[in-house]
């Protein structure tokens, strides 16, 4: 979702919002579970009406704090904030080692199958050098 569908056309505050919103909405959390874990995570008291306030888009005076962001993340099980947060290029960067990252694993599941075929390949030629013998 991040800024592709967030924030390319409306206020950067409405997009904070909505970008809690549906955080918040994917995590399966209530307002209620996510606030009682930030004040966890934060050490500072959280309520229910705060979380309520920060993604209601009729409440502009309320700001989510920039301390909060870790914690929100962490508790939501989601980096799109932070994300949301970077630069485009530091969020160019970010991707190019997402991908990195997802072909080294390919790249390893890919090795891993490779020795365990070559492992078979041994074990068959050991059989078919036994019958000869």
């Amino acid at each position: 979702m991040l800024d592709d569908e967030i924030g390319k056309q409306e206020a950067p505050d409405s997009a904070l919002r909505r970008l809690l919103t549906a955080s918040i909405k994917r995590s399966g959390k209530t307002h209620a579970k996510i606030a009682g874990e930030m004040t966890l995570h934060t050490r500072q008291r959280i309520s229910k009406r705060m979380v309520d306030d920060w993604t209601a888009q009729s409440k502009k005076p309320a700001r989510f704090p920039a301390a909060f962001v870790v914690a929100f993340c962490e508790v939501t099980g989601s980096d799109e904030l932070q994300r949301h947060l970077l630069s485009a290029r530091l969020r160019e960067l970010l991707e190019v080692g997402d991908r990195t990252v997802e072909w080294a694993w390919a790249l390893r599941k890919v090795r891993q199958e490779l020795a365990k075929l070559d492992g078979e390949g041994q074990k068959r030629s050991r059989e078919t050098r036994r019958r000869k013998a």
